[in-house]
């Protein structure tokens, strides 16, 4: 009876034994966007095209078109006139087209991706100079957002742009903050560039770095800050339930064992 109960006990053993090791090869199996070490990232400051927001493809373009130097638009402002219902009248929406085109009234397309929001007013200023008597343009981009997975394990979050040059650091503060789990050492920005796709890395870990914290995001970012490898804590939380099976197995062997006896 005691062998039988030994080569139970290796039974159980050796079962607890491929239990953890098939556990320990699905450990982090939730990291998303893993990078090796060597892995060569963009630079982190392109020219001077991280210095504004751009508009880019898909961009929806809120557009108010004023004559005389907007000069009706002090005229709302100063009078009695409930703003908000002038708002609703005025507002047009115009998207962006995937070729960075954008068609707007009587002067048709117009190519507006890569630019910043006052270089647009600007363009379609010049643009509607013919047919308007100094024309005043308003341009808003009102679907602008990015992706943060902040480090905060299988969480994400979708970040509204409100302001027009969001950083990175208020990017991540707007999504929570860095999770429990992230390594500031690893944050990650990956984006769209003239349909190439361009990945940028950046430490936030040291004093040294926080001249990255000014990055601007734009809109349709993905931001991602790598998680910190769990191992003993998933490892752990993977055998328990082959722990508690196999101390209640090895219960009923001594019990068994003991009413043979």
């Amino acid at each position: 009876m005691k062998s039988n109960f030994n080569l139970a006990a290796s039974v159980l053993m050796a079962w607890l034994a491929c239990s953890i090791l098939f556990s320990a090869c699905s450990v982090n199996r939730d990291f998303i966007f893993r990078a090796h070490e060597d892995f060569v990232f963009n630079s982190q400051l392109p020219d001077s095209s991280n210095t504004d927001f751009k508009i880019t493809a898909n961009s929806i373009l809120q557009f108010d078109l004023y004559t005389n130097e907007g000069a009706l638009v002090l005229e709302f402002t100063t009078s009695d006139v409930q703003r908000t219902t002038i708002n609703a009248v005025q507002a047009n929406f115009y998207q962006v087209q995937s070729d960075g085109f954008c068609e707007f009234p009587v002067i048709g397309k117009i190519d507006v991706a890569g630019l910043s929001i006052p270089e647009c007013q600007e363009k379609l200023e010049q643009a509607y100079s013919g047919q308007f008597i100094k024309p005043y343009a308003i341009v808003k981009v009102v679907n602008r957002r990015a992706l943060v997975y902040s480090g905060q394990r299988g969480q994400g979050s979708v970040v509204p742009l409100i302001n027009p040059n969001v950083t990175l650091l208020e990017a991540l503060s707007i999504a929570g903050g860095l999770g429990q789990d992230a390594n500031a050492s690893k944050v990650r920005v990956y984006r769209i560039v003239n349909g190439q796709q361009q990945m940028y890395s950046f430490d936030l870990s040291k004093i040294e770095g926080l001249h990255n914290a000014y990055f601007i995001i734009q809109n349709g970012d993905i931001i991602h800050v790598e998680p910190v490898p769990q191992i003993a804590r998933e490892v752990q939380q993977d055998i328990l339930p082959f722990v508690q099976i196999v101390s209640s197995l090895a219960i009923i062997v001594g019990v068994f064992t003991r009413v043979i006896n």
